[in-house]
């Protein structure tokens, strides 16, 4: 027993440490109970992010050549385990409190989150071509990865939306065929999804979208590697600016009102748009920030879901009223002029050397406050904001095969 303990507990280390990495710390509850219940391990993992929840159940059991005995002593009774993890989090009658390891325990929003992701991650040794998911009787879909595929996903796709974004491609396409058989590792198939400009979803009308289907790209993994091996050296030096901007959010937020409720916003761009986010940051500042002149000046610039506005102001306003101010009137400004294009808006303010930096949020689904509009309106005017606005379009790739516009 001592033995199997150990492996269990080495193998949710891993997990943990993974996931630590790569969905951040602060958003990982790792064996998490109900602190004021039974006090029992709800799961191996929970990760609590907006209205994203993610199961993880950990087994580390061998394969060992033995099909049935795997898939009894690791995928049903980790499925099990995940199942009776969801009822108590969200068919619970008492408020299931759950304590983080850096925070105070809080209780158990279960109407926050919609968005429920199920996953058992299987550490033994040999296992390596696997049933991709369970679907259970009333069509609750559970993701089934070995080590490898866990390790290689996480470090890859490093932020939780761009590791969700590849658990719904992956479930709609092992839902789309009534009968799946892969002949491949999951790695194949997760080149696939990159080559096809993260989706896996065929627009090939031959294909037919029920039925039986046989996966058979082995080796796709290393063919895309090869093929693309100078656009994936440049796209982790790409990136490397884009885990500065990971930090100095961790750094900051932290310290400020509400930083928990910013972070999630700021922290729900993909590694891509972050990239983006950080090089036009920089840019930005170095414009302004040689000669510490002393002005304001601000730029836009839009993504798939979010508006971001940067505002420079001089280093005479740090710790006066004027910075909070002066970025939330440019917010509200370029709300106006793009005719609110964007709802949630993320607002950066910054004065020379980042002496100081200020962070902000607005949702524009929720109308402004005539008074707090007026306001804005009557700054705009005072400073002559608005005037002369220049628009230009920028895109770039990631991969050759992915361009984003913004």
């Amino acid at each position: 027993m001592e033995d199997k303990n150990l492996k269990g507990n080495i193998g949710e280390d891993f997990v943990n440490q993974i996931a630590y990495k790569s969905l951040l710390k602060y958003w990982c509850y790792p064996n998490p109970i109900d602190e004021k219940g039974d006090k029992k391990e709800i799961c191996d993992l929970l990760v609590l992010f907006k209205n994203i929840c993610i199961i993880i159940s950990v087994k580390n059991y061998n394969f060992d050549g033995n099909y049935e005995r795997y898939n009894r002593k690791t995928v049903e009774k980790a499925v099990k385990q995940i199942f009776g993890a969801e009822r108590k989090l969200f068919n619970h009658y008492k408020n299931i409190c759950l304590k983080h390891p850096d925070r105070e325990i809080e209780i158990f929003d279960k109407n926050k989150y919609n968005s429920i992701f199920r996953i058992v991650v299987n550490l033994g040794e040999c296992v390596e071509k696997y049933n991709p998911a369970i679907i259970s009787e009333n069509d609750k879909f559970v993701t089934i990865f070995n080590k490898d595929t866990f390790e290689l996903l996480l470090d890859e796709l490093d932020t939780i939306s761009d590791f969700t974004k590849y658990l719904i491609q992956r479930e709609i396409f092992v839902r789309t065929y009534d009968e799946m058989h892969w002949l491949n590792n999951e790695k194949d198939i997760f080149a696939l999804y990159l080559k096809n400009g993260k989706t896996l979803i065929s627009e090939n009308p031959d294909i037919s979208k029920s039925g039986m289907i046989i996966v058979d790209i082995d080796g796709e993994w290393d063919r895309f590697c090869e093929e693309y091996k100078t656009h994936i050296i440049k796209r982790k030096t790409a990136n490397r600016g884009s885990y500065l901007f990971d930090k100095v959010l961790e750094k900051q937020l932290t310290k400020v009102t509400n930083g928990n409720l910013l972070a999630q916003e700021f922290l729900s761009l993909d590694r891509f748009e972050r990239r983006m986010f950080s090089d036009q940051f920089s840019k930005f500042l170095s414009l302004y920030d040689k000669e510490k002149i002393d002005t304001e000046a601000f730029r836009y610039f839009e993504f798939d879901d979010y508006g971001v506005v940067f505002f420079y102001y001089s280093p005479d306003y740090v710790n006066s009223y004027f910075p909070g101010h002066g970025l939330q009137t440019a917010m509200i400004g370029h709300a106006l002029n793009t005719n609110y294009s964007r709802r949630r808006m993320l607002g950066v303010g910054v004065t020379s050397e980042m002496e100081q930096i200020i962070f902000k949020f607005i949702d524009f689904t929720t109308p402004i406050e005539n008074a707090v509009l007026e306001q804005a309106q009557q700054t705009m005017k005072e400073l002559g904001w608005f005037t002369n606005l220049q628009f230009r379009h920028h895109s770039e790739s990631e991969f050759p095969m992915y361009e984003r516009k913004f």
